[in-house]
């Protein structure tokens, strides 16, 4: 219980107040003692620094003179060196141990020092035996000896001089540490957040550790093939003499080779399939092992080499470009190619395309962004047909990905009119049913999130994109040129002051120290194998919301230090935040104020994680494609590259390592389906088949949707088709 003062009388009062101010007193003087000691250390050391430079420069300015000491003083010289690498592993060691470093060094210099001056007289003392030599050789003599000793001495001046320059920096890191211990009395609690952000982090790993093994040859499983000799016994004559030549030996060597060159890769394949019929009626098209077959039974290019283009697109190569490479022997005309890959992806693909898509729906947290791809026809351009509104403006692509903890991992891809809230939601409707959404700040992600479909979705903002202000706004430089070039009391006093007047730059650091802080502990949160959603849940709170220095720690500082930092970077309009007149750090400090809320939602939920770079890495093969196609021509064509990609990248996210394999075989089971289809309604409308060994004539595409019902689709999706193989 608190003491009733209001009984006291005035003596006692009195007598407890200047108790009162003999502790606080006393505390003062200790905090005095405490400051003089520390200065007294670190003067100390500087001066022993000093002594050191001193003493290197004055080796360094040092003749000798004595061929007769230059193998003791060379002993000496490696015994330094040795004290020199063991100075630089005890680097971060206490005080006390770099005081006795410094004090071992130096008094090695000084017997250095001291026996180079002592045989200064001994010019004359060059004897061979009992000759004496004269004197222009004995000078001779001592100059060599004169340099080389020089030489080594210039060396061990400079490794001193490089081992105090560390041990400056060290004692300069101290003396900060030091002065901010000083000054923790009286602080308020946005500086304590700054100061405790900005701690030293660990020392690196030993140079053996880092250092890495160097190359290494890996043959891989290619399949190998032998090159021999055909010619045998044949001779071979000396191209200078025209005499025969006699085998002395037979060196090997081994390459990794293509099997064909891409010119050869184009042949014409003749094959026949087989019409086999029932006694019930049902026909069934059997074709060889290794047949290709095309995407409708009339077309003359294969599904495989189609396959292949989409592969090399989904690797940043444009069609354009694959028609050149591969495809030029085939002779095709200008839209052949296009057009068959339009109705593969329309006939076979689009099925696994829609499953992914209603994947997505599954999924409780989805990833979002989006990128730029031109299209021409949607802005009036190009060779097709225009559009009746064209717009001028870029179109978009729509990329979503599920989060790195899903256990219904998906990629997908679509078209994007404009970057407005009606064309997101048009574009993910009605199928969309996640709980919570990861985006950057675009405005047009809260509109959605206002309307009635959405509204019962939460929002995570991306922390990456507030790293990046965070980083636009300190510039290339993370520390001020001035800091560096003062001597160490100065630069102590500098970077103190600028914590104390919370410094901007200062408090953008200590944001960095703690977003960094917060991606390490999100990095680590992994689901593993056969671990269920109750046991994923808990490890994740205890990382985010457990005990200690936990996500939410790091994220309640960061949001003291910047509404501190925001009082002078922002204004409040209509209720957002706006940069303030001349403000040199507004960017991130508005992008965090007006996004506060939705940049702490992945704290309360274990499956919404806190950042959008899973979406951004699978937006990259968009990018390099774009890069190399400049554009698109048609809309048609961005729905086929979106729906392509679609299947390529969730392939890939379950570890699908031959995709273009996967879809071969999928395709030729759903075409030998359909066409055995074909034959069997068309003998049961009382067609005769007379022969059999022509082709139907049948509008394969108007009647595809018909003959591919029924077709078992699902052991062909990824996820499934992953599993069976790895169970077989």
């Amino acid at each position: 219980m608190s003491k009733d003062f209001s009984k006291l009388s005035k003596e006692e009062l009195l007598t407890l107040l200047k108790k009162q101010e003999t502790a606080l007193q006393s505390k003062q003087d200790q905090i005095e003692l405490l400051r003089g000691e520390n200065k007294k250390q670190a003067q100390e050391i500087k001066d022993k620094a000093q002594e050191i430079k001193d003493k290197a420069q004055e080796i360094k300015e040092l003749k000798a003179e004595k061929e007769l000491v230059a193998e003791t003083v060379g002993g000496y010289l490696e015994t330094a060196k040795e004290v020199f690498e063991l100075s630089h592993r005890t680097f971060a060691f206490d005080i006390s141990t770099q005081k006795e470093l410094l004090e071992g060094i130096g008094k090695l210099l000084e017997v250095l020092f001291n026996i180079c001056r002592a045989n200064k007289s001994l010019l004359q003392a060059f004897v061979k035996g009992n000759e004496k030599i004269g004197p222009k050789k004995a000078r001779k003599r001592q100059n060599d000896a004169d340099n080389r000793l020089k030489n080594k001495m210039v060396d061990a001046g400079a490794l001193v001089v490089k081992s105090t320059q560390k041990i400056s920096q060290e004692v300069r890191f101290l003396e900060m540490l030091t002065a901010a211990a000083e000054r923790r009395v009286g602080q308020s609690p946005e500086e304590i957040d700054v100061r405790e952000a900005l701690k030293r982090q660990p020392l690196s790993k030993p140079l053996e550790e880092n250092r890495k093994k160097g190359k290494v040859s890996r043959q891989g499983n290619l399949p190998r093939k032998l090159v021999k000799d055909e010619a045998g016994a044949s001779p071979v004559i000396c191209p200078q003499c025209s005499e025969p030549m006699k085998e002395i030996g037979q060196v090997p060597s081994k390459l990794r080779a293509l099997a064909l060159r891409v010119s050869d890769l184009a042949v014409n394949l003749e094959q026949s399939k087989k019409i086999y019929c029932c006694r019930h009626g049902h026909y069934q098209v059997v074709y060889p092992p290794q047949a290709e077959l095309a995407v409708l039974p009339e077309r003359t290019i294969s599904m495989p080499a189609l396959l292949q283009a989409c592969e090399m697109q989904a690797k940043g190569i444009p069609i354009n470009k694959v028609r050149e490479l591969i495809f030029r022997g085939f002779q095709l005309g200008g839209q052949t190619l296009y057009a068959n890959i339009f109705d593969l992806y329309s006939l076979y693909l689009k099925p696994l395309e829609e499953a992914i898509k209603q994947r997505m729906g599954e999924n409780d947290a989805v990833l979002m962004d989006e990128t730029y791809y031109q299209c021409l026809q949607q802005q009036g351009k190009g060779s097709c047909h225009p559009i009746d509104n064209p717009t001028d403006s870029e179109s978009l692509i729509l990329a979503c990905r599920s989060s790195a903890s899903s256990v219904k991992p998906f990629v997908w891809y679509s078209p994007l009119p404009t970057r407005s809230a009606a064309s997101i939601k048009k574009t993910l409707s009605p199928n969309f049913h996640a709980q919570a959404i990861i985006t950057d700040a675009y405005p047009g992600y809260e509109a959605l999130l206002k309307t009635k479909e959405f509204e019962n979705c939460s929002h995570q903002i991306c922390l990456y994109h507030f790293r990046r202000k965070c980083l636009a706004d300190l510039g290339w430089q993370s520390m001020d040129k001035s800091v560096n070039e003062v001597d160490v009391g100065e630069a102590v006093k500098q970077l103190d002051s600028q914590i104390t007047k919370l410094n901007p730059r200062m408090i953008l650091m200590a944001v960095l120290k703690d977003l960094n802080a917060i991606s390490d502990k999100e990095n680590s949160l992994k689901r593993e194998i056969e671990e269920s959603d109750e046991q994923f849940a808990r490890r994740a709170d205890e990382i985010r919301n457990g005990a200690g220095e936990n996500c939410r720690f790091y994220m309640d500082r960061i949001d003291r230090m910047m509404k501190s930092l925001s009082q002078s970077q922002t204004v409040k309009d209509n209720g957002k935040y706006k940069s303030a007149p001349q403000a040199l750090y507004s960017a991130s400090s508005v992008y965090y104020m007006n996004n506060r809320d939705q940049m702490r939602t992945f704290l309360e939920d274990a499956r919404i994680c806190c950042h959008t770079n899973d979406v951004e890495r699978v937006i990259r093969s968009l990018t390099i494609l774009r890069k190399n196609a400049g554009f698109a021509q048609s809309i048609k064509g961005i729905e086929v590259l979106c729906g392509l990609q679609s299947i390529w990248e969730t392939g890939k996210l379950y570890g699908i390592d031959d995709i273009a394999g996967w879809l071969i075989e999928y395709t030729k089971e759903l075409a030998v389906y359909c066409e055995s289809k074909a034959w069997t309604e068309e003998a049961e409308k009382g067609k005769v088949l007379d022969n059999p060994s022509r082709q139907l004539r049948v509008d394969w595409k108007e009647r595809w949707e018909e003959l591919a019902s029924g077709f078992n689709y699902t052991k062909y999706l990824p996820w499934t088709y992953h599993s069976e193989k790895t169970r077989n």
